[in-house]
């Protein structure tokens, strides 16, 4: 197999396990390409997208964002212009998801809708499906609350149209939260229950228990004491889930738990 061809087949790979929820399996493919992602850069086909799925991931709880600043150094803006569509979409993206870590969630927001603005001409629904709900996640952070729903939704209807039930649960729970700030608490918990229901054959034990966590919240907020302290319950079973995941099948588990944890709180 030619070095474009396995840049493909680890892409492809990396974005499937993504997509379905597949933590423990991204986790291990990431490890074993780590020499393939140290060589990222102009030089190597296919890398700009590789590096795009890189910054899924670390979103998704892997390693952390410092993983993606050196790669990104690699494709300075004034060298973009000779870059495939594809791979320069990606580069954006993953400007997008650094901008997001380092809470500048305008200049975010300014990268996924550039990518959503040429919607007509990207090929991968995945990467929409991302960059829109993404944007409904930079809304949320600004307090734009109305945006917010509205992207976030529209980000769970492609990738349900996708076929990416697992990935649409991710939205839903962020479609929930909002919810539950504008104390629509019924539609909070309706959500809740979609995503619970597609995530619960996935090993993402991380969005696993923060449905218990948001379930938790409800039950406080609707006065269900009982019922709350047992979702801390579920929620702590989860987190040791994540911890026995991580260190389990990465060699860095110790950092990648403490950006987990971190994650946790940002999104929860």
């Amino acid at each position: 197999m030619s070095p474009q061809s396995e840049t493909a087949a680890l892409v492809d790979a990396l974005r499937e396990h993504l997509a379905r929820r597949r933590i423990e399996q991204g986790f291990r493919t990431l490890e074993a390409a780590r020499s393939r992602i140290g060589r990222i850069g102009p030089g190597m086909p296919g890398s700009g997208v590789l590096l795009g799925l890189l910054a899924q991931w670390v979103d998704a709880g892997y390693a952390g964002p410092e993983l993606l600043r050196g790669p990104l150094d690699c494709f300075p803006p004034g060298s973009r212009s000779a870059l495939p569509l594809s791979e320069y979409l990606h580069v954006r993206m993953t400007e997008g998801v650094l901008a997001m870590f380092e809470e500048d969630f305008e200049r975010a927001e300014s990268h996924f809708r550039f990518i959503q603005s040429l919607e007509g001409e990207i090929a991968d629904p995945e990467l929409l499906a991302i960059a829109t709900f993404w944007t409904g996640r930079c809304l949320r952070k600004t307090g734009r609350y109305d945006d917010a729903v509205s992207y976030t939704a529209k980000g769970e209807t492609l990738a349900l149209a996708s076929g990416y039930g697992e990935m649409a649960a991710i939205m839903q729970m962020s479609r929930s939260w909002l919810a539950f700030q504008q104390s629509r608490l019924s539609e909070a918990l309706a959500l809740l229950r979609r995503a619970e229901a597609a995530l619960s054959c996935t090993d993402d034990f991380l969005n696993r228990g923060n449905v218990q966590s948001a379930y938790g919240r409800i039950a406080r907020r609707q006065g269900r004491y009982e019922q709350a302290l047992e979702c801390s319950v579920f929620f702590v079973v989860q987190r040791q889930m994540v911890g026995h995941c991580i260190f389990h099948c990465s060699p860095h588990g110790e950092a990648v738990l403490q950006h987990n944890l971190e994650y946790s709180l940002d999104h929860g």
